[in-house]
């Protein structure tokens, strides 16, 4: 995956981003069978969103967007802004529920 994103140019967007799911998808499955730690496949999700987001910066200089790249922006902007508030939510329950008298 490092070698994607140091590799990644409007010549090869398409494979790119194949290649990087079928990456992210293996390396997932592989960590449910135990055979990567929780930090490395953080580290590939990580990889995989870097890559996204370069491919995200390339797509207004393709002539032609291809069809499962167009809502790619969207699809990323999603993780960012659902994360967090999550994790704020939970943060703040377990604050008010430990100091709780």
């Amino acid at each position: 995956m490092f070698e994607l994103h140091r590799r990644l140019n409007l010549n090869n967007v398409q494979k790119s981003y194949n290649s990087a799911r079928y990456y992210r998808d293996e390396i997932r499955e592989q960590h449910r069978w135990g055979h990567f730690s929780l930090r490395e496949r953080a580290l590939a999700d990580n990889l995989f969103l870097a890559i996204v987001q370069g491919i995200v910066e390339l797509l207004p200089q393709l002539d032609r967007v291809p069809e499962d790249l167009e809502e790619l922006r969207d699809d990323i902007t999603d993780i960012y802004y659902g994360l967090p508030a999550c994790f704020n939510r939970c943060r703040t329950r377990g604050r008010s529920t430990r100091y709780s008298p």
